[in-house]
C-alpha cells in the first residue's frame, strides 16, 4: 500500500465552536495539503446551538474531505 492509497481519519468533536472553527479547518487543510496521505476531517455536532454546523457546512463547497455528523 503506498501512501496515497492510505486514508487517515481525523475526528474532531464540536460543541458551540463557531468563533474558530474556520481557522481550525484552515490550519488542518494547510497540514494536509502537505501530506502524502489522503485525510478527512470528520466533524461530529453533539447539537450546537450556534453556526458552528452552518460554518461547516459552507467550508464542504471548499473542501471535499470534510464530512459533518450532527446529533441534536
Amino acid at each position: 500500500m503506498t501512501n496515497k492509497d492510505e486514508l487517515i481519519s481525523i475526528v474532531l468533536p464540536v460543541f458551540n465552536e463557531e468563533d474558530g472553527i474556520t481557522s481550525t479547518i484552515d490550519t488542518l487543510e494547510k497540514f494536509i495539503s502537505n501530506q502524502p496521505q489522503n485525510f478527512e476531517l470528520i466533524f461530529v455536532d453533539d447539537g450546537s446551538k450556534d453556526k458552528s454546523a452552518d460554518l461547516i457546512q459552507q467550508q464542504q463547497a471548499q473542501y471535499s474531505n470534510i464530512k459533518l455528523v450532527q446529533f441534536s
